[in-house]
């Protein structure tokens, strides 16, 4: 999958999240457009997860961690999608 730029800032006018934000105290969001080309729904996510940074992942072990020590549930990595055969 190429780069592609991602956008953030406020829903859209148009999300259909925007009536669930009144009252909200922090609000954020991110867009990003894809190629579509037939691929299903896991196969654009997995095509997305996997670009993202080394550093987020990072975060994400040592979160796993600490919440281990907690009794939480260990989310795993984010970067670790299977190819779809």
């Amino acid at each position: 999958m190429s780069r592609t730029q991602v956008v953030t800032g406020p829903p859209s006018a148009g999300s259909i999240l925007r009536p669930q934000l009144a009252g909200a105290d922090f609000v954020h969001a991110c867009q990003a457009t894809t190629r579509r080309d037939g691929r299903s729904a896991l196969q654009a996510y997995r095509d997305m997860a996997a670009t993202i940074p080394g550093w987020f992942d990072g975060l994400m072990a040592l979160r796993n961690r600490g919440m281990r020590l907690l009794g939480m549930k260990h989310l795993g990595s984010l970067r670790a999608v299977q190819a779809v055969s």
